[in-house]
């Protein structure tokens, strides 16, 4: 049976959302733990033109995978010549 996750990042200047966001879903059991995890990432390592140097932090939450979710992800994606394509939910 299918069932779906979601990651939410957010940039550290939008740590109090995130953080936020994660007590509120944590509370409703849709998630393992209180923190969101710091994860640093550069640019670089997907565009080689860009400058290495330039590293981004943000926080992010992983949510458990759960069946009932799947009407928010096919709201948001669908299917095209056998691949998922995303789209504006109607």
């Amino acid at each position: 049976m299918d069932s779906v996750r979601f990651c939410i990042e957010q940039g550290v200047k939008n740590s109090a959302y995130i953080h936020h966001l994660n007590i509120i879903l944590y509370n409703l059991g849709y998630c393992s733990t209180v923190t969101p995890k710091l994860v640093v990432k550069s640019e670089a390592k997907i565009d080689k033109r860009l400058d290495p140097t330039l590293i981004r932090h943000n926080y992010r939450l992983t949510t458990y995978s759960f069946t009932s979710l799947l009407w928010i992800y096919n709201s948001f994606y669908h299917e095209v010549n056998g691949v998922m394509k995303k789209k504006i939910p109607d």
